[in-house]
C-alpha cells in the first residue's frame, strides 16, 4: 500500500493507521443518491487525514469532483472506491453523482 498520497483501489487497502500515528475513530457519511445523473455532496471536516469514498451498490460506477458543477472529474468505476491519505484537509466539499438511480455513498473519513 501507497505510503500516503491519493490513490484509486479496488482492493479496498485502507486501515486506520498513519505510520505510527494513530488516528481517532472515523465518521461514517451515508449518502443517499436516490436521482441518476443528479449532483449530491458532502462537506467533511477540517483536519480529515484519511478519507474513503465508494458506492455501497458494487455494479454502479459515479464521478468526483471538488467544485459544484464541474466539467473535469474522475471516474470511480463499479466496486471500486477512491482514498485520499496521508493529507491534511482544509474543510472541503465532495461533489459526485451516479447515472444509476437509488446508490448510497458510503464515506469514511477519519482525523
Amino acid at each position: 500500500m501507497p505510503v500516503g498520497g491519493i490513490f484509486d483501489t479496488c482492493e479496498h487497502p485502507f486501515q486506520a493507521s498513519m505510520g505510527t500515528k494513530a488516528l481517532s475513530t472515523p465518521t461514517i457519511y451515508n449518502v443517499a443518491m436516490t436521482t441518476g445523473g443528479t449532483e449530491y455532496s458532502q462537506v467533511l471536516p477540517k483536519g480529515a487525514k484519511k478519507v474513503l469514498i465508494q458506492l455501497r451498490g458494487l455494479t454502479a460506477s459515479f464521478i468526483l469532483y471538488y467544485a459544484t458543477g464541474a466539467s473535469t472529474y474522475i471516474t470511480i468505476a463499479p466496486g471500486c472506491s477512491k482514498v485520499l491519505e496521508g493529507v491534511w484537509l482544509d474543510s472541503i466539499t465532495l461533489f459526485f453523482k451516479s447515472a444509476t438511480s437509488t446508490q448510497v455513498a458510503e464515506i469514511e473519513v477519519w482525523n
